[in-house]
């Protein structure tokens, strides 16, 4: 099962997923109380389970037996709950999805979508942006307001992206990355690769330094 906090910790939702139950419980925090649960379909494999940064609205990404992707999602704040859906395409490969879903980051024909989590209306499409496999099971970051995002590519890379226009605004390599975290401006990148060393990628500066080597010595 999976279990996450809404961004505001106003809910915590409850994923239980198996041969005999298909279901998502979302709790009141502060009281304890189940304010709903979500039936789901057993022969369905959960892919993604996020809120919106409000804490508003919940929506679930599953892989159906036909193969095709399928996102649910539900306005918390209408008391009558009601479902929505709609499909991605065929060919698509969704990345993980993160606890406060802004977009979904999909690779279509080689290049990541960021498509709208409530439409499925793609947001932006980001330039020589095909996810790695690293990427697409997380290895990604973006800012707090959504603006900027970064993943890991093919070969190794590190690519930065200004979501809005899809712009390519940096990108480096990282041998083994472990770890990646943006600043919730946006302002800067850091990434630990396998042996400890952290690269800053500086968006203004467009350029980045080693600030830990592996024996843990500023350089």
């Amino acid at each position: 099962g999976w279990l996450i906090y809404s961004p505001d910790v106003r809910f915590i939702a409850k994923l239980s997923w198996g041969p005999a139950i298909a279901a998502i419980d979302v709790f009141e925090t502060a009281s304890g109380r189940r304010v709903i649960r979500f039936e789901g379909e057993v022969s369905e494999h959960p892919r993604g389970l996020a809120f919106d940064p409000e804490g508003q609205r919940l929506v679930f990404a599953v892989e159906r037996p036909d193969g095709k992707l399928l996102v649910r999602w539900w306005n918390l704040t209408n008391e009558k709950h009601v479902p929505h859906s709609w499909l991605l395409e065929n060919a698509d490969s969704l990345a993980a999805l993160p606890h406060a879903a802004r977009f979904f980051a999909v690779v279509r024909r080689n290049r990541t979508h960021l498509l709208d989590p409530w439409t499925g209306e793609p947001q932006a499409i980001l330039a020589e942006s095909d996810l790695s496999p690293l990427g697409l099971a997380g290895f990604f970051a973006y800012s707090a307001d959504g603006r900027f995002f970064a993943a890991h590519t093919q070969g190794n890379r590190i690519q930065f992206w200004e979501t809005r226009s899809g712009c390519e605004l940096g990108r480096f390599e990282v041998q083994g990355p472990s770890l990646m975290v943006m600043s919730p401006t946006g302002e800067r990148l850091a990434v630990m690769d396998g042996l400890g060393a952290v690269t800053i990628f500086d968006r203004s500066l467009k350029q980045q330094k080693v600030l830990v080597s592996q024996s843990g010595k500023h350089t």
